[in-house]
């Protein structure tokens, strides 16, 4: 019992350090999920994307919600009849904590931007889309405008109440960690001469991922490059829809009332 005790205690810091060696980067285009192609605008606009505004220690539903940066420990699952230890943090960038993920290399400004080009050009909405550093230094129709509020992670790993003995259930198949994680993006369309937005859509997504020892290690951070992508294609089908009766000109006003006949 005693040299099954020791396999098992080396088998489960063995998969506790896994984790240490695995990186991952926003890869956008590699991302699950669909990119569009819809009708180009009315009148051919263009549009120039700026980079994006990291607003997740400005939010207040964020942070009421999720205020601490990094919270819990993976190792709680090791104590006895502990279902899972768990970890938590809102900069996910900034902290290796992940169940199956050393480091998450993630620039928010230049990544999100760069995504929502991506995004914007595949859709052929508009007849030319640039980067742009800021409004001064395009002549475009629009700018488009990206604010993060929120990037929420939390991580599991699995132990099933089984402590350092839970190793055999993921050789046999069982998952052996979760991943969890939110992105609330918004995004704005801007009339470059005026500074008038035109056009908003807010997005707050949710999505989760398992994992298995055989399967999506290193994945944690997968889930962020496939939900802007869900968002953008969301977000540019609504541009799309909305788009005519948002450059509508007003209505005329109407004809004054015919004055009452004289009795």
């Amino acid at each position: 019992m005693k040299h099954l005790s020791l396999i098992a205690l080396a088998l489960a810091a063995a998969f506790f350090a896994a984790g240490c060696s695995n990186t991952s980067t926003f890869d956008y285009s590699g991302a699950y999920g669909a990119m569009p192609t819809l009708s180009p605008l009315p009148g051919n606009p263009t549009v120039g994307v700026l980079p994006a505004e990291d607003h997740r220690d400005a939010d207040t539903y964020a942070l009421q919600n999720n205020s601490n940066e990094s919270v819990g420990s993976y190792y709680l699952g090791l104590i006895p009849l502990m279902p899972f230890g768990w970890h938590t943090m809102r900069h996910p960038e900034q902290s290796g904590e992940f169940a199956t993920l050393s480091q998450f290399y993630f620039n928010p400004s230049e990544d999100l931007a760069a995504a929502s080009a991506v995004s914007l050009k595949t859709s052929k909405l508009f007849a030319k889309v640039e980067r742009v550093r800021d409004p001064a230094s395009c002549s475009c129709t629009y700018l488009w405008r990206t604010k993060l509020r929120n990037t929420y992670y939390r991580g599991h790993i699995i132990t099933y109440c089984l402590s350092i003995f839970v190793p055999p259930l993921w050789v046999i198949g069982f998952p052996d960690a979760l991943s969890t994680a939110e992105l609330d993006v918004d995004f704005e369309l801007v009339e470059r001469a005026t500074g008038r937005v035109v056009w908003t859509c807010r997005n707050e997504l949710g999505d989760s991922l398992w994992h298995w020892i055989y399967a999506r290690v290193g994945a944690d951070a997968d889930l962020y490059a496939r939900m802007m992508k869900y968002a953008m294609a969301r977000s540019l089908a609504d541009l799309s829809a909305n788009y005519p009766a948002l450059v509508a000109p007003p209505p005329p006003p109407p004809a004054p009332a015919a004055p009452a006949p004289a009795n």
